[in-house]
C-alpha cells in the first residue's frame, strides 16, 4: 500500500511539473520592472550575507576569542559567500529586456568571475573584497541599479 502512494505522488508531481512547463516562455521584463526585481534580489542578499556573517562572528565570540584568518576565511566561504551565490542565480533566472540581455550577462559574470576569486583565495577577500567585485558593481552602475552596484 506504502508503495502504491508513493508512485501516486510521483505522478502528481510529474503531471505538475509537465502542467507547468505548458505555459510557454516567460516575456521578458521591462528595464524597469527588471531593474526593481534585481535590486530587491541583491538587497535581500546582503541583508542575509550581513545576518550570516554577524551570525557567524558571534559563534566566534561564544568560544571567548577573536577569531583568527583562518577561522575568517572559512566565514567568508561558508557564512558570507552562499547568499551571494543564491543572488547570482536568482538575477540569472530573471528575464531582462532583449535589448539588455547581453549587458545584464557581463554584470553576472562578472560576480561569478569574483566569487570564484574569493573561493579560490578567501584570504585575500578579508582586506580585498571592494576590489575583487569592483568590476561587477562598475558594470552595474553603468547599466542603472543602485543596490547591485554598491561598492
Amino acid at each position: 500500500m506504502h508503495r502504491g502512494i508513493v508512485i501516486l505522488l510521483l505522478g502528481v508531481v510529474a503531471l505538475a511539473s509537465i502542467a507547468a512547463g505548458c505555459g510557454g516562455e516567460e516575456k521578458p521584463l521591462t528595464k524597469a520592472e527588471f531593474k526593481k526585481q534585481a535590486e530587491t534580489t541583491c538587497r535581500q542578499a546582503e541583508k542575509k550575507r550581513a545576518d550570516a556573517v554577524e551570525a557567524a562572528f558571534e559563534r566566534e565570540a561564544k568560544a571567548g576569542a577573536e577569531p583568527t584568518e583562518a577561522v575568517q576565511e572559512t566565514l567568508i566561504i561558508h557564512d558570507a559567500l552562499p547568499p551571494v551565490l543564491t543572488m547570482i542565480e536568482e538575477l540569472e533566472d530573471l528575464r531582462p529586456p532583449e535589448s539588455d540581455q547581453k549587458q545584464v550577462q557581463a554584470i553576472i559574470n562578472a560576480y561569478q568571475q569574483a566569487t570564484a576569486e574569493v573561493q579560490l583565495n578567501p584570504k585575500r577577500a578579508l582586506t580585498e573584497t571592494r576590489q575583487m567585485f569592483s568590476k561587477a558593481h562598475k558594470l552595474g552602475r553603468e547599466y542603472g541599479f543602485d543596490y547591485c552596484a554598491k561598492a
